[in-house]
C-alpha cells in the first residue's frame, strides 16, 4: 500500500503550489486552470490495476493577482487536497483529506517553509529539448512538444506539450521555474519506473467568482508542516 501512495505522490508532484498570472493575447488579472490525470499506465498488471483509481482526478487552479486556490481531487475524492497561497509570497495554508482514514488536517505554510522547499528542490538542474514538429491541439491551443530531463528525476523525463499563445509567470510543473520553459504547458507525461501518467488541461476560464477563495477550514486538524511531512513519509511521500 506504501508503493500505492507513493504513485499518488507523483501524480501530485508536478503541479505547482499555485498559478500568479496568465495572460494571452491581453494580460488577465485572474483566471481558473483545470487539468485531468487523463491516462496512467503501469508495467505492472497489479499495479496497473490499483492506479487505475486515479484515472480521472484533476487539478484546478483559481488565481488572481493577490491569491491561488489549488484543489486537487484524486480517487473519486476520496483524497482531496486545497492549497491557498500569497501569489508573491507563496506562503498560506494546505488542506489534506483522506476518507479512507479519516483524516482532515490544515497545515500553515510559512515564508520560511517556501524556502526550505525551494532549496531542497532535486530540478533545479534541467534540460528541455523542443521539437516545434511535434504538435497538438490542446484546450483549442496549439502545442508543440518539449521534453524535460533532470537529475533529480532518477532517470526519468517529462514530456509537455506547450504553447506560445499563452504566457505565464506560473510554475505549473512543481519545481521547474516559468522561466526554464519558453512556452505554457497544456500537457504533460511523466514517465519512471515502469510508471507513466498523463496530465492533459480539459478547461481555462479569464475570469472567476471571487468567492472561490473563501475556504471553510473548519474540522480540520492543524499540523506544523514538519509534522504533515512525516505523516506523508508514512505513507510513501506526497512530494512535500
Amino acid at each position: 500500500m506504501n508503493k500505492f501512495f507513493s504513485i499518488v505522490a507523483i501524480a501530485t508532484l508536478f503541479v505547482s503550489f499555485g498559478l500568479t498570472a496568465l495572460n494571452a493575447q491581453t494580460s488577465l488579472s485572474e483566471g481558473m486552470i483545470k487539468m485531468e490525470l487523463t491516462d496512467i499506465k503501469s508495467d505492472d498488471p497489479a499495479m496497473g490495476a490499483q492506479l487505475g483509481m486515479m484515472k480521472g482526478s484533476t487539478t484546478t487552479v483559481y488565481f488572481d493577482d493577490k491569491k491561488s486556490l489549488t484543489q486537487m481531487d484524486m480517487m473519486g475524492g476520496m483524497m482531496e487536497m486545497s492549497v491557498m497561497a500569497d501569489v508573491k509570497t507563496k506562503a498560506g495554508f494546505l488542506l489534506f483529506k483522506m476518507d479512507m482514514l479519516g483524516q482532515k488536517v490544515k497545515v500553515n505554510i510559512t515564508e520560511e517553509d517556501v524556502k526550505t522547499r525551494e532549496a531542497d528542490n532535486a530540478m533545479s538542474d534541467i534540460t528541455v529539448v523542443y521539437d516545434e514538429t511535434d504538435t497538438k491541439e490542446v484546450a483549442g491551443y496549439k502545442c508543440y512538444k518539449a521534453t524535460i530531463t533532470s537529475p533529480g528525476l532518477q532517470g526519468g523525463a517529462i514530456t509537455a506539450y506547450i504553447t506560445d499563445e499563452i504566457t505565464a509567470s506560473a510554475d505549473i510543473i512543481q519545481g521547474i521555474t516559468a522561466d526554464k520553459i519558453k512556452g505554457f504547458p497544456l500537457e504533460y507525461v511523466m514517465g519512471a519506473q515502469g510508471i507513466s501518467m498523463v496530465y492533459t488541461t480539459v478547461e481555462i476560464k479569464t475570469d472567476i467568482d471571487k468567492s472561490v477563495f473563501e475556504v471553510n477550514t473548519d474540522g480540520y486538524e492543524e499540523q506544523t508542516m514538519e509534522e504533515f511531512t512525516k505523516t506523508m513519509g508514512a505513507m510513501g511521500g506526497m512530494g512535500f
